[in-house]
């Protein structure tokens, strides 16, 4: 008995040691194939945006495509489902946002995978998000459209897609903080945020919310009216676009970042490699050109920080969520 449990043990030892080199090369040789990149929303959006300069760069940089794939609906669960149940080595990773994460956190219940457990390798964008509508509203300022759902809340109309993303959620907290009761508005629900966006330019609805970079064409024609921007500061694009805070809405916090995460024992060398690469994009005049020209930010975040802004937001999220009854204490 002593002489099989010591052979195993010898055994065990030495699979161990003839594994380890073989991991550590396989980091090292890191990428030699195609990644696949999963988005959990449809093209054309601030997410898929963001995945495609992510794709176009690291394409070009590492000699191995990046393969964006997206995965719209249910919520985005499927995807991140998908995501969790990945190899974990690096070539299934996912464009993370908040709706995929910190918001789907606090807004459902019994999800099929934890939040923590997923590997965050790097942030890199603050997409700004921005309240909005058509060009024919007599509101020009946020304060004015929060005034006519004040004055008229069952006649005012507000785009939403599922509860998960941020053009809802924003909404919510906006109309929260001006003590609108939402059961009382018209909640107008969309596919995704081009049709949020045509439906503003439309007319359709009276105040919206979606990702600056998309909206830009809209807003340059003169077919949506841009109230307040979610941003810690204003943007290149729109220079004199006022914040929320500047409008007097230090509270609303809904702006979307986007960034790389991945399954669960995840390597932490293919973490580093992530870490490493997108700290010297942050640097690169060319990577950040891109961003900015999509009408964002450039924010990156190592590993460490950007896994704490994630749960630190889930909690602010976890809190409006019970406040408003939309997840229950």
């Amino acid at each position: 008995m002593h002489f099989s449990l010591t052979r195993f043990i010898f055994w065990a030892f030495l699979t161990l040691l003839i594994g380890f080199p073989s991991m550590l090369c396989q980091a090292a040789d890191y990428p030699s194939k195609p990644i696949t990149l999963l988005v959990g929303y449809p093209p054309g959006g601030g997410t898929d945006l963001a995945a495609r300069l992510v794709s176009g760069y690291f394409s070009k940089k590492w000699g191995q495509q990046i393969l964006v794939v997206n995965k719209p609906g249910g919520n985005v669960v499927p995807c991140v489902v998908e995501m969790y149940k990945a190899r974990p080595d690096g070539y299934t990773l996912m464009m993370d946002t908040n709706g995929a994460s910190s918001i789907q956190t606090a807004i459902m219940r019994d999800l099929p995978f934890k939040l923590e457990d997923r590997i965050f390798l790097t942030n890199f964008i603050i997409n700004p998000t921005f309240y909005f509508c058509g060009a024919n509203k007599p509101w020009k300022t946020l304060k004015e459209a929060g005034d006519y759902a004040k004055r008229d809340p069952a006649n005012f109309r507000w785009a939403a897609m599922d509860i998960s993303s941020t053009t809802t959620l924003s909404i919510i907290q906006f109309l929260d903080a001006i003590g609108v009761d939402i059961s009382k508005t018209k909640k107008m629900d969309f596919k995704g945020g081009p049709d949020v966006m045509v439906a503003g330019a439309n007319g359709e609805v009276d105040l919206a919310n979606y990702g600056i970079g998309p909206a830009l064409p809209l807003i340059e024609s003169g077919r949506i009216h841009p109230l307040a921007l979610i941003s810690p500061q204003r943007i290149k694009r729109l220079p004199n676009l006022p914040t929320v805070r500047e409008e007097g809405f230090p509270g609303l916090t809904a702006a979307q970042w986007c960034g790389i995460s991945g399954p669960p024992k995840l390597p932490k060398e293919i973490v580093a490699k992530w870490d490493q690469e997108m700290k010297k994009a942050a640097t690169d005049p060319e990577f950040t050109a891109s961003i900015e020209k999509l009408g964002m930010i450039m924010y990156y975040l190592p590993s460490d920080a950007y896994k704490k802004m994630v749960l630190d937001e889930m909690k602010i999220f976890t809190d409006l969520a019970q406040k408003i009854g939309v997840r229950p204490r």
